[in-house]
């Protein structure tokens, strides 16, 4: 006779869709098991309180000490010699007196039972914050959070609301990994453990409610809002770059910050993501331009940010760690994806599709941070997981994610002046841009990869060639994305700096042939043969090179979104100002900023603030 079944009276998957009401009420509101089975029962979600007891295992939420992690606590608190620890276990808040208080309970002596060699997993422990009188950089400060790199992450909710509900803001838990330890500078470690603790909160809820069918069909929908939106903000970036008329950065700097509410209704992974590239493409331009337009920028999408989302949440506090100094911005952002590289693959494993998504991130970034040979490092592993994607799926979508790889393999071997290999990819690109059904899509594709053949011929010195590449691009982009469009404004200042550049060595050609014939005519031949002619690169090209954009490909920008197309400048209720008080890098003293009081609100009602523009190219401000 077979052993009896024992049947759940739910499915699995109803409750996985339980789980952040149940975690918040067990682990958030400490309510009773009881209360609980009869709180949801109410809502028709009929289950024993033996099954939910197989779930709170299951899910980690147990909330009574396990043995083993009491002996392995015993044991830290003897390393550290007296130094006063606190531990989180599975969501609970252990202290000293706690651990010494269940050995007195058991009776036991825990140095004679066997030892535990790592973190258990649900498991941190650091040294408590110090008081709010005692000076951050103290003795204590510089403690490890956590020493070893294989804690696992103490968040189990998946509603990132309410897991800042019931952290102890008195003991606030940065996770550290070896890797940290390589910075010098005291300074710059407490942002960047501030942007990992946050970080892993994002990362752990997202491979936790990693659904491959239902994420799949939340990226689609997300993907094209998200890339829009990103393309505005690299538009009012190149704006800024290129000295475009104030009306023409106002309207690109509105068009962004109008579309941060439509895309924080999707997953906050995502969401910070794309802040977090955006965040680091204008910090790596303050520190070429000191630009204070460029701080103001980076200042209003935060305040967005922080109305959107309150001053507590994960995204919000991750970018505030990151630009708490322009000089250190891209750095704490390529740590913040390399955890996020590592845990993704270990949790779903390193050819799950979201490992794209993240070594595009981690590619960008790392050619921001001047890492070059690590971005192309990157960009290959991100080639060649498209490309075996694509070969197994061969959808519209695995085609515009190997497009995207690429493109990224063309323009960093031409950053690193490969011109050879760089040209192999641009003409590949080309080739598989025929595939492409969505004829803006594809427009999108050809016009990005011309523009870097356009790079290429320039800085080879095919000004001629790379005149009428750039001139193909503008046409390209201007029947889908406008004058305001990123290539658009680049190609046009690159077409203008050819014509200039053009001119002059004319001049200097025209000037050294007439002291030839004044000096030596009769070795004229001589001297013209040794020239080069005019399709030759200055010596330093300088600032003046046109930035090299790395824009999204989108849908077409002139949907009704665009303040650009629609509407005038001094018609938008938006505050565009108070960046001063933001950084740490102002040397007069700083305004308290917004997520050390009250969440600020939008200025669109009352106490509005209007752009002017003065003579000085500054930005001043009236009420």
């Amino acid at each position: 006779m077979e052993p009896r079944r024992r049947i759940h009276p739910h499915t699995r998957k109803e409750w996985e869709e339980i789980r952040p009401t149940f975690t918040d009420l067990y682990q958030v509101q400490k309510k009773k098991l009881s209360e609980i089975v009869e709180i949801l029962g109410g809502r028709g979600f009929h289950a024993r309180e033996c099954h939910y007891k197989t779930y709170i295992r299951k899910w980690g939420l147990d909330k009574k000490n396990k043995q083993s992690d009491m002996i392995f606590a015993f044991q830290k608190l003897q390393q550290r010699q007296g130094k006063d620890t606190a531990f989180l276990i599975r969501g609970q808040t252990r202290s000293r007196k706690d651990v010494e208080h269940y050995w007195k309970r058991c009776r036991l002596d825990p140095a004679s039972l066997s030892p535990v060699p790592n973190t258990p997993d649900g498991m941190e422990y650091r040294t408590p914050s110090p008081s709010p009188g005692r000076e951050v950089g103290e003795a204590g400060s510089k403690d490890t959070a956590q020493e070893d790199a294989d804690s696992s992450p103490f968040v189990e909710d998946e509603d990132i609301a309410a897991v800042f509900q019931y952290i102890n803001q008195d003991l606030i838990f940065t996770p550290r990994s070896t890797i940290l330890r390589l910075l010098d500078s005291p300074e710059q470690l407490q942002p960047l453990d501030q942007a990992l603790h946050y970080a892993k909160v994002l990362f752990q809820w997202h491979v936790e409610s990693a659904n491959p069918d239902r994420l799949l069909v939340s990226q689609r929908e997300a993907g094209n809002v998200i890339n829009k939106f990103e393309n505005y903000a690299f538009n009012a970036l190149v704006a800024i770059i290129c000295d475009l008329s104030h009306p023409m950065i106002a309207t690109g700097l509105l068009d962004t910050l109008a579309y941060i509410p439509k895309v924080a209704k999707y997953d906050c992974w995502s969401v910070m993501m794309v802040l977090l590239r955006i965040v680091v493409s204008y910090a790596a331009w303050v520190r070429c331009f000191t630009s204070r337009m460029i701080k103001m920028a980076i200042h209003e999408i935060m305040i967005r940010v922080v109305t959107i989302y309150g001053a507590g949440h994960p995204v919000p506090l991750v970018l505030r760690a990151v630009i708490r100094s322009f000089e250190v911005t891209s750095t704490i952002s390529e740590m913040v994806f390399l955890a996020e590289k590592d845990m993704v693959g270990r949790a779903l494993g390193y050819d799950h599709h979201n490992m794209e998504t993240v070594l595009e991130n981690l590619c960008a970034v790392q050619y921001r941070s001047d890492h070059s040979n690590a971005a192309l490092k990157c960009a290959n592993e991100l080639h060649r997981l498209a490309l075996r994607r694509h070969r197994r799926d061969m959808t519209q979508d695995s085609l515009l994610s190997l497009l995207d790889a690429k493109l990224r393999m063309s323009q960093f071997h031409l950053d690193l002046d490969d011109f050879e290999e760089a040209e192999v990819w641009i003409e590949n690109g080309l080739q598989t841009c025929s595939e492409i059904k969505h004829s803006a899509t594809r427009d999108s594709f050809q016009s990005t990869f011309s523009y870097d053949r356009g790079l290429l011929m320039m800085r080879s010195g095919q000004w001629s060639a790379a005149f009428e590449t750039f001139g193909k691009v503008i046409d390209f982009r201007m029947r889908w994305w406008g004058a305001g469009d990123a290539h658009v404004i680049s190609a046009a200042r690159s077409m203008k700096l050819i014509l200039r550049w053009q001119a002059e060595e004319a001049q200097r050609l025209s000037a050294a042939q007439g002291d030839n014939q004044n000096r030596r005519p009769e070795s004229t031949c001589v001297a013209g043969q040794e020239e080069s002619g005019i399709n030759r690169l200055p010596e330093s090209l300088g600032d003046e090179e046109p930035p090299h954009v790395r824009v999204n490909s989108a849908e077409p920008l002139n949907d009704g979104d665009s303040h650009l197309s629609t509407s005038r400048v001094d018609q938008q209720p938006w505050t565009i100002g108070h960046v001063e008080g933001l950084t740490d890098e102002q040397p007069h003293q700083q305004a308290e900023s917004p997520w050390d009081g009250q969440m600020l609100e939008p200025a669109a009602e009352e106490g509005l603030s209007w752009m002017t523009w003065s003579d000085q190219d500054t930005v001043e401000w009236i009420g």
